[in-house]
């Protein structure tokens, strides 16, 4: 099943478009933004915040951030949903600001 959303991940990148001139980091604001929709999932039972959080993951994503920084919430994310990292996020469409420095 395809859980990319192209239209929702640029929505969430344009809403971190200006987030650090307020000193605050998007990376951080995406990873905490993951947390509290897998939490609202639990409370709740709607998949719906599972959904969100896959999109906020893609944006943290292709914004080059390293999947292992967030490694442990995307991935009770994706128990959640039943769906495995490589088949989700291959590791070879995202570049990260980590792997081009190799």
């Amino acid at each position: 099943m395809t859980r990319y959303n192209s239209m929702e991940v640029e929505v969430i990148k344009l809403g971190l478009r200006d987030i650090e001139d307020l000193g605050l980091s998007s990376k951080d604001a995406l990873e905490k933004s993951v947390v509290w929709l897998r939490d609202k999932y639990e409370t709740t039972g709607d998949v719906r915040y599972l959904d969100k959080a896959v999109w906020h993951i893609y944006a943290y994503l292709e914004m080059g951030y390293p999947y292992e920084s967030g490694k442990a919430e995307f991935q009770a994310v994706l128990d959640a949903l039943g769906e495995k990292e490589e088949e989700v996020f291959p590791k070879r469409s995202w570049g990260s600001l980590e792997e081009d420095a190799d």
